[in-house]
C-alpha cells in the first residue's frame, strides 16, 4: 500500500503525523509526504522579484519538510518528501492520482482561514472527491487511549460499509488494537424507548457482523459488534465512538442514505464533521 501524506507544517498537522504513526497499518510499503505551496506574488513588493519570490517559497517548503521528516524519523519511517505549487486540495488530488496513491492521509485541519463545520476547507475537498480511501487525521483528544488503540468501524449492510470493514482487516492493525463494528438503525422519533422498531433488521446485521468478525485472524485485533437503534444514526455513532475513547472511525464511501453530497453519503460525511477522532474514509 502507498501512502501519501500531507502536510503545511502547522503544529496540527505535525500532530497528525504523529498520530498516524501511532495507528499505522502493517501493510504500507511506502510513505510519500508532499507540502503544497499556495502562496501567490499578490501585494508583494517590487523590491522582491520573482526569482527572490520563488527562493523564499521553495526554503518555505523545505523547512515544511524538514518537520515532517523528523516527525517520520521519531516512528522509524523513511519516505520520499515532494512540494509542489498550486492549490492544496487540487494538488494533493492530482498528486495522488498521478502517483497510483493507495491512501491520503491529511490533517483536519491545518493554517488555510477557511473551515467547513469541524473540518478545514482542503481535508473536506481530498475527503470528498478522491478516488482512493482517505485518512483524516484530527489532533489529540484528552480521553483518546493510544495505548491499547480502539476503531470504530461503522456498518449499515451496504457494499460500502462491508469494503470498510474488509479494508480494516485487510490493513493488518498492529494487535493492541481493539475494533467494534457498529451498526445503528434509524428509529422514529416518537416511538417509546422500550419499544424495539425493527428486531428483524437488527438480527439480519447482527449476523452479517458476525461473519464478518470471523474472517478477522485470532492473533490480530479484538474485534466485537454491536447492533443498537438510534433516532439519529450519526449521532449514534460518534456518540459510541466517543464513550469508547476511539483514536479512529472508519466509514465507507457511501451508504444507504439517499441524500448524499459530493462523492459522501450523509451519514459518512456527518460523521467526517463531527468525529471525536480520526476517520478514514474506504472508497472502492
Amino acid at each position: 500500500m502507498r501512502v501519501l501524506i500531507t502536510t503545511d507544517g502547522s503544529d496540527a498537522a505535525i500532530e497528525s503525523i504523529h498520530r498516524y504513526c501511532q495507528l499505522r497499518p502493517a501493510v504500507i510499503s511506502s510513505h510519500t509526504v508532499l507540502t503544497v505551496d499556495e502562496l501567490q506574488p499578490y501585494g508583494i513588493i517590487d523590491s522582491v522579484d520573482q526569482a527572490e519570490f520563488d527562493r523564499l517559497q521553495h526554503e518555505n517548503c523545505q523547512r515544511i519538510l524538514g518537520l515532517a521528516r523528523e516527525a517520520m524519523e521519531k516512528h522509524g519511517l523513511e519516505a520520499k518528501y515532494i512540494e509542489r505549487a498550486g492549490q492544496a486540495a487540487d494538488t494533493v488530488l492530482t498528486y495522488a492520482e498521478d502517483t497510483k496513491a493507495d491512501l491520503i492521509v491529511i490533517g483536519s485541519r491545518g493554517n488555510g482561514a477557511l473551515t467547513r463545520v469541524l473540518l478545514g476547507s482542503t481535508s473536506d475537498a481530498v475527503a470528498s472527491h478522491a478516488k482512493v480511501s482517505v485518512w483524516v487525521v484530527r489532533p489529540s483528544v484528552a480521553t483518546t487511549d493510544t495505548s491499547s488503540p480502539h476503531m470504530t468501524v461503522c456498518y449499515d449492510g451496504s457494499d460500502a460499509s462491508k469494503r470498510a470493514v474488509n479494508r480494516v482487516r485487510e490493513m493488518e492493525f498492529p494487535s493492541k488494537a481493539r475494533i467494534s463494528l457498529v451498526a445503528f438503525i434509524r428509529r422514529p422519533e416518537n416511538l417509546p424507548d422500550e419499544i424495539v422498531y425493527d428486531s428483524r433488521h437488527q438480527d439480519q446485521l447482527r449476523l452479517e457482523l458476525q461473519e464478518l468478525k470471523g474472517a478477522f485472524p485470532e492473533d490480530g485485533p479484538k474485534v466485537e459488534i454491536l447492533v443498537e437503534e438510534s433516532r439519529h444514526v450519526g449521532h449514534g455513532l460518534v456518540d459510541y465512538a466517543a464513550a469508547n475513547r476511539s483514536s479512529l472511525m472508519v466509514v465507507g464511501d457511501r451508504g444507504r442514505s439517499a441524500i448524499a453530497r459530493f462523492l459522501i453519503g450523509s451519514v459518512s460525511r456527518f460523521v467526517l464533521h463531527h468525529a471525536p477522532c480520526s476517520v478514514l474514509v474506504v472508497k472502492g
